[in-house]
């Protein structure tokens, strides 16, 4: 059923955002312009590298196997350094410094390293995530997130930019000025944003929390949360938790962003590298359609129903990447299309869902937990992908539907669950 709020218009609710969340709004450009340029070409400049399809799994997968180890000190650094610090320096280290890495690698091995580093943006992720939802409202985290899919939907638009660049320069010089401006605007936007950040109340009392407990006695208080969420017994949490890990197993595989996608369309499809840089106007105009008309209308309803019908929609879209004829623009456009839509569906609901489902107290260790899940079965699925692509390209789009449709299950188990909760609550209330 509808709620009776009344409806606010992007703009409006833009203008009302307010501290931490209005501050990574407006520095949110700065690093989804950069990145939307170099990570779109980064499989292609790997490939040209040397690199092989195989060694792109694990390359995928080493990314997420130190984000698991490193997300087991995650909370302990948040609640240690405080969210904004937290923010800052691995901030710094991971997106600048691996984006010069890739800049200067020419071998597989080089790029290792490039995604080593890149793997500590799993602890300063959490620092910004908590810094932007912890002294916010229900309806300021909804439109935060909203924002930032608008935003990284508008950056698509320079991606034909970046197309005209290859093709005038050649693959190699351009992904690598890519890179540079990339390393330079990101870290320009993370020292601006880190001065106008403010600490939130929760992250200044977490670090006096832990102010005399040693760096060991917090790691052991972290994991000792995160084992406490685990046994919990709470039901929607873990549903919540198991749904958001399996989507974000998905996507390094089967997603737009996907080191496999460009791959994909030049060997498989056919398609010219310079010619499949349109595809990112296709992906923004339709994503942002969403972001703009969908997404503000559908708040006011239930987030199941958004989940619901963006996971299957973008399960439409792996079937109609598996048929893609050869050398078809038209068709290409198509699949980009619905996966955009379906993708704008979830995304933001999800990441609400995810804040709603989180008990306050417990937030550092649950998002940790997170992200610890998140790095395990992206990993598993990094190595088993280059293995997949190796003996089917198609196949790793077999795999991304299942894992939607498990998705959807779950979605279905939630709403159950939570329907027995208020029926209960209902219940206890009229005795």
């Amino acid at each position: 059923m509808a709620r009776k709020n009344q409806k606010k218009t992007v703009l409006q609710s833009l203008r009302e955002l307010r501290g931490n969340a209005r501050v990574a709004v407006f520095h949110e450009p700065f690093w989804s312009i950069p990145y939307g340029f170099y990570s779109f070409y980064l499989s292609l400049y790997m490939k040209s590298q040397g690199v092989t399809d195989v060694q792109i799994g694990f390359l995928i997968s080493l990314n997420f196997i130190v984000g698991t180890v490193l997300a087991l000190f995650a909370g302990v650094m948040v609640d240690k350094l405080g969210r904004r610090r937290t923010t800052i320096l691995f901030g710094l280290i991971s997106w600048p410094g691996s984006a010069l890495l890739n800049f200067f690698a020419h071998s597989f091995w080089m790029f290792a390293v490039a995604q080593i580093v890149c793997a500590f943006s799993k602890i300063s992720d959490i620092g910004w995530q908590l810094i932007l939802i912890e002294d916010a409202d229900d309806e300021q985290r909804l439109t935060s997130f909203n924002m930032f899919g608008i935003i990284d939907i508008l950056a698509g638009f320079f991606t034909p930019i970046a197309g005209i660049i290859v093709g005038n320069l050649g693959l190699v010089k351009a992904e690598r000025g890519f890179l540079l401006f990339g390393a330079i605007c990101m870290f320009i936007m993370i020292i601006h944003r880190h001065f106008q950040f403010h600490e939130t109340d929760m992250g200044r009392a977490a670090v006096e929390r832990s102010r005399s407990i040693s760096y060991w006695g917090t790691l052991k208080n972290s994991l000792a949360q995160m084992k406490s969420v685990v046994s919990s017994g709470n039901h929607k949490l873990s549903c919540v938790l198991t749904i958001v890990v399996l989507f974000s197993a998905y996507q390094p595989i089967g997603a737009y962003s996907s080191l496999y996608f460009a791959p994909y369309l030049t060997d498989v499809v056919g398609l010219d590298a310079a010619v499949i840089s349109v595809l990112g106007i296709v992906n923004s105009l339709f994503m942002l359609t969403v972001y703009l008309f969908a997404i503000p209308a559908m708040s006011h309803f239930n987030k199941l129903f958004s989940l619901t019908v963006g996971l299957g929609i973008q399960i439409l879209s792996m079937v109609s990447r598996i048929f893609i004829p050869s050398g078809s623009i038209v068709w290409t456009i198509l699949s980009v299309a619905l996966f955009s839509v379906g993708f704008g569906l979830c995304r933001p609901f999800l990441d609400a869902l995810m804040a709603e489902a989180s008990p306050e107290e417990e937030r550092s260790g649950i998002y940790a937990l997170k992200n610890v899940l998140i790095s395990l079965t992206s990993a598993l699925a990094g190595s088993l992908s280059g293995f997949l692509y190796r003996l089917n390209p198609k196949s790793i789009y077999l795999a991304s539907m299942a894992l939607l449709a498990i998705c959807i299950l779950l979605i279905f188990r939630y709403f159950r669950q939570k329907q027995r909760e208020e029926r209960r609550a209902l219940s206890g209330s009229l005795r």
